[in-house]
């Protein structure tokens, strides 16, 4: 019976040490960490384009590929002189006959398919659906993807922005840590403070579609750019006095 009391008044202590206890913080290192972020107005745009041509002679489809591909670039380039042009792929892939079974020996080319990409990047946003209305209307070519974005002086202009916002965001947090462990926000010092960045953008998928063979009336498309938010991670070693 003793045994079975002392055991009892025992296991009573230790369930009562977690509720009676609290965590000495004197001198210790807290890390705390805030995320701060912005809003941007998008003021760049990625188009890109492609020429497709399908033959039975590769050497012919890739020559009309070449041909038709300088013509558009002519035509991008007198649009938005300004603009940056980058080619992105250039592939030649062999045609075969869709309801002929291999058996076990190599298939037969019926054909060639010729493909080439090129990229459009351009901050004039007023110009772009003039700009890829021309492209369109140009011989062969498609559009396969719009992508909205910032440019780097854009981000460089919202940067002081975002620090602001982050710092801001960050003392808060140590602010509302100060409460809980009972301590005056005024005695928190900083040992270290650590940015990590990082954005969102806003694509738009444009679809694989060929262009009609022969040049088209089209009107011009209208388009959102949208904005962009920064995030910035801040973490903050602090320590009370």
């Amino acid at each position: 019976m003793i045994r079975q009391a002392r055991a009892f008044v025992l296991a009573s202590a230790i369930a009562c040490v977690p509720a009676q206890a609290q965590m000495r913080i004197s001198g210790a290192a807290i890390a705390v960490s805030a995320t701060g972020s912005v809003s941007v107005p998008n003021d760049q745009a990625t188009a890109g384009f492609f020429v497709l041509e399908e033959h039975q002679d590769k050497a012919t489809a890739a020559s009309r590929v070449n041909a038709k591909m300088k013509q558009a670039v002519d035509v991008l380039r007198m649009e938005d002189p300004q603009a940056q042009l980058k080619t992105r792929t250039y592939s030649t892939y062999p045609l075969y006959p869709s309801d002929e079974a291999s058996g076990g020996k190599p298939r037969r080319v019926v054909g060639w398919r010729v493909l080439q990409y090129v990229d459009v990047k351009t901050t004039n946003l007023a110009r772009l659906p003039r700009l890829v209305a021309a492209g369109q209307k140009s011989m062969g070519l498609g559009l396969s993807s719009l992508y909205f974005g910032l440019s780097d002086a854009a981000r460089r202009k919202a940067d002081q922005r975002l620090i602001d916002d982050a710092y801001l965001q960050l003392n808060e947090r140590v602010a509302a840590v100060a409460k809980t462990l009972g301590r005056n926000p005024s005695d928190a010092v900083a040992e270290l403070i650590d940015f990590e960045s990082g954005s969102g953008g806003m694509p738009i998928g444009a679809g694989y579609s060929r262009a009609a063979d022969e040049p088209t009336t089209i009107e011009e498309p209208s388009f959102e750019p949208g904005e962009s938010t920064l995030t910035l991670r801040i973490t903050g070693r602090v320590k009370f006095k």
